[in-house]
C-alpha cells in the first residue's frame, strides 16, 4: 500500500473534528469547485531508503503533505483540526516535519494549511 492511501484511509477512520472528506492523490473534480466543506488531500512529498546493511536497504523514510481545505461555510476550527492532526497522527507513528502559516486561496478565499508528515518503515528483503 502506497504510504498515500495509507495515511488517507488512517484520517478517513480517525473521524477529524470538522473535516467533511479525505482524499488522496487528487481532489475529484466536482468536489473542488464547492468550497463550502472542509477537505484534506494527501499527496505524496518523497521516499528515501536508508540504513543499508549488506548493500541492501533496510529502511523506507515516507513524507506525505496534507492539504488542508478550509470550508468557506465551515465550522471548522483550524487549531483544533492541526493539533489533532500532530496527536492522532504521532499515535500512530507520523511525526510532522513541516507546518508553515496558513494563506489564502486568491480565487476562492478558502484559508489553506500544508503540513507534512514523514514514518519510517522497515523493508522486507527481497529474495
Amino acid at each position: 500500500m502506497t504510504a498515500v492511501k495509507e495515511m488517507a484511509d488512517l484520517l478517513t477512520s480517525a473521524g477529524i473534528p470538522g473535516v467533511d472528506h479525505v482524499y488522496d492523490t487528487m481532489l475529484p473534480g466536482g468536489e473542488h469547485t464547492s468550497v463550502t466543506t472542509t477537505d484534506v488531500l494527501v499527496t505524496d512529498v518523497v521516499e528515501t531508503f536508508d540504513d543499508y546493511g549488506s548493500d541492501v536497504s533496510t529502511t523506507r523514510q515516507r513524507t506525505v503533505a496534507l492539504n488542508i481545505f478550509y470550508g468557506t461555510e465551515s465550522s471548522a476550527n483550524a487549531d483544533t483540526v492541526e493539533d489533532f492532526l500532530v496527536s492522532f497522527l504521532s499515535m500512530h507513528g507520523w511525526a510532522c516535519v513541516y507546518s508553515p502559516g496558513h494563506t489564502i486561496d486568491p480565487d476562492t478565499s478558502q484559508l489553506l494549511k500544508v503540513m507534512q508528515f514523514t514514518n519510517l518503515k522497515n523493508r522486507k528483503e527481497v529474495e
